[in-house]
This record gives structure tokens, sequence and C-alpha cells, in this order.
């Protein structure tokens, strides 16, 4: 649907990544002004997984920030 609307932006979400690299929460730290790429953004990190952060090679629990770019090729 934002296909076909020519709707385009940058999503960045908030995202913490737990001990087995699973995503434990995410939620969106700026949005791109349009609620269904905020929406998209937000389903992607939430359906991710990520090799497990590590601290003194003990795996730990850690905060990111992820970009989505939504763009149409013209």
């Amino acid at each position: 649907m934002a296909k076909e609307e020519n709707i385009q932006g940058d999503v960045t979400v908030r995202i913490t990544v737990g001990p087995t690299g699973s995503v434990l929460a995410a939620v969106i730290q700026e949005s791109s002004g349009n609620p269904l790429l905020d929406q998209a953004a937000l389903k992607a990190a939430k359906d991710s997984t990520f090799k497990p952060p590590t601290y003194n090679g003990v795996a730990v629990q850690r905060d990111y920030l992820i970009i989505y770019t939504f763009s149409l090729d013209q």
C-alpha cells in the first residue's frame, strides 16, 4: 500500500537483544512520519534474530538502534 502511494522514509527502531540473540523489545525511536512505514519497521525488527551480544565472552543483553530505509526505485 505504501508503494502504491509513493511513500518513502527512514524509521529508527531501538531494539533490545537478549543473550540468546532474540529481540526482547522493539520501539520506534524516530518515526518516518508515516504509520505504515513505522509499523513495517517495527515488525521487521521484532521478527529478526541476531548473534548474541557478549561482554568478556559472556552472552549479555544490549540495546541497539537500527535505521530502516524505505525507498522506491525510480
